[in-house]
């Protein structure tokens, strides 16, 4: 599939190299006759924003470095080099995922809901590392981190939001053979089932949210030590109940003083909870 991504920039587009995509937004390649193959399509949608990310955000350092603006640092004689050699990389990663969204039967995932690159180039890396050094692979990955999770990165606030964001992890995790489809849904149900508990006594349901986050932390620790009795596929079946009372102990006063259980009269603050319930993960 790299070979056709780097055929249609060259002969369709009429590029020789990755700088001279600099400008060329998605509206732009609307105009030339696209493949009709859509995990094609979706790669080249995936590598032109690629180029667009990594060069917006070397534009970015370098008018903060040089402190001349953003207009004399994005002329083709100040960066159009640099920016070829930086991005080359990234296409190349690009033209990967294909490859993997075929391999667990995505091939036909709309692209808008696919992960962004960084996270598949993460992944990449972790494998790569975890082959080198004999030991399973398993990344975590902080789901408020990725740009469809929250608008400010800090913690889920809903279900929907919980699962488009841990949906898009999962595809990527899948393809590149951390947890499988059947684990990722038996890890979906253990979540829900928390959820449903923590709604049905009057909680909001972010125990639940943060016991995910705490237990993929904890899968990706005791895979990089090594641990010989990690056992993903039958752990992340069922809840820890003390793991898990843990972390629901860690958010009950919180919860309590922001008015947002049946135990406090309290009007209730969101973005208390949502600071207890950050700063309760990143324990």
């Amino acid at each position: 599939m790299m070979t056709q991504v780097e055929a249609f920039f060259v002969t369709v587009v009429g590029t020789e190299a990755p700088a001279e995509i600099e400008g060329l937004s998605e509206a732009d390649l609307a105009k030339f006759k696209l493949p009709d193959e859509l995990p094609l399509l979706a790669c080249l949608k995936r590598a032109l924003r690629a180029v667009t990310l990594i060069y917006a955000k070397r534009m970015k350092r370098q008018a903060g470095q040089n402190d001349t603006g953003p207009a004399a640092v994005g002329s083709p004689s100040s960066s159009a080099m640099t920016t070829a050699d930086f991005v080359a990389p990234h296409l190349v990663n690009a033209a990967d995922v294909g490859d993997f969204l075929l391999k667990t039967g995505l091939g036909v995932l709309p692209f808008h809901l696919q992960a962004d690159q960084p996270m598949w180039n993460a992944f990449k890396n972790h494998n790569d590392e975890a082959k080198l050094r004999g030991r399973t692979p398993f990344l975590y990955i902080e789901l408020t981190s990725l740009r469809c999770a929250t608008d400010n990165t800090r913690f889920s606030r809903s279900v929907p939001q919980w699962t488009s964001a841990f949906l898009r992890y999962a595809t990527v995790a899948v393809g590149f053979g951390h947890p499988s489809w059947p684990q990722i849904i038996s890890h979906v149900d253990v979540i829900m089932e928390l959820v449903e508990a923590e709604l049905t006594k009057g909680r909001p349901a972010y125990a639940a949210f943060v016991y995910d986050d705490l237990v993929r932390k904890q899968f990706a620790l005791r895979a990089e030590k090594k641990d010989p009795n990690l056992d993903i596929g039958n752990e992340i079946q069922m809840v820890n109940k003390e793991f898990f009372e843990q972390v629901r102990q860690q958010l009950e006063s919180v919860l309590t003083a922001a008015g947002m259980n049946n135990n406090s009269s309290g009007s209730g603050s969101r973005a208390k909870v949502a600071d207890a319930a950050d700063s309760a993960a990143s324990k």
